[in-house]
Parts: C-alpha cells; structure tokens; sequence
C-alpha cells in the first residue's frame, strides 16, 4: 500500500538521536534507523514505531556512540549520506567489539549490484530498495532479530 505522510520542517538539532517510545509497552526489539534524509527517518519511524523501540539519528558519526550507550538490536542504515558513507560507517560498528553483533540492514534507492555487494562485504545482513512497503520492511528486521534470538519464532 501507499500512504502520504504530511510533515512540517523540523528544527535541526530535534531530530538528533530522538527515543520514540511509549512508557509500558511491549516492543519486539530496539532499532537505530541512521538516514541523513530527515524526510526518510520520518516515513521509517511511521512505519515502525508501534512496534519496535526506536531511535533515529541523521548523523551518521552519532550513531556509532548511540550504540555505544544503549542497548540496540538492529540498525537500519543508509548507504549515501553526508560525512561518512554507510558502507564505511557498517565497517566502523562490524570493527567495534561493542557492536560487531548488532545486525544491520542497508538500504538505498538508487541500488546497484556493486552497491549491494559491498554492503554485505562491509557486514551488512541484509539489504532493501527504497522505497520498501511496510511488510517488507518489518520482514526483513523479524528475521534478522529471531536469527540472534530478540524475538521468538511464532
């Protein structure tokens, strides 16, 4: 399905490394989503919000202390953006004893076979095409968080 997503302009330093919660509720896992397109990181916390526990970030050079400090199940990146590239920054955590467990799933919208290749080489588990439904989306991260046991198989 489609859906439009209305938005208004975000002031730059509200959207760093935001928590999206709500207090009591059973989440399946935690996610960093890193994009530095503010527009995407919007449509992704729509998308998986009620769901997951999510933390977003449009800095890519953020998101390797984020992991540092909290307790991340799965990131979700993009492989184009400003500063640090996401093939180098999936490198960085898979180089980092912290985080080198933490499966991540790269995504982008102009994918090409060199790209997607790469990606995994860096050490990346996965890869989608932007734009990607909902389903997909929520497929992908499922498997990947019952593979390292976050969520039971049902």
């Amino acid at each position: 399905g489609q859906f439009i997503l209305s938005m208004s302009k975000l002031v730059g330093e509200e959207f760093f490394c935001e928590v999206i919660e709500e207090n009591n509720k059973q989440f399946k896992g935690t996610i960093l989503a890193v994009d530095d397109s503010n527009t995407d990181l919007r449509i992704i916390r729509k998308l998986l919000s009620s769901e997951y526990k999510l933390l977003v970030t449009d800095n890519p050079n953020s998101a390797l202390s984020q992991l540092q400090k909290d307790h991340i199940d799965l990131v979700l990146m993009d492989i184009y953006m400003n500063g640090v590239d996401g093939i180098t920054l999936c490198e960085r955590i898979k180089r980092n004893a912290m985080s080198n467990t933490i499966p991540i799933i790269m995504c982008s919208s102009s994918p090409t076979q060199n790209n997607v290749i790469q990606a995994i080489r860096a050490g990346a588990v996965d890869f989608l095409v932007k734009p990607f439904t909902r389903q997909k989306l929520i497929e992908k991260i499922n498997k990947h968080l019952i593979k390292n046991n976050v969520l039971l198989n049902s």
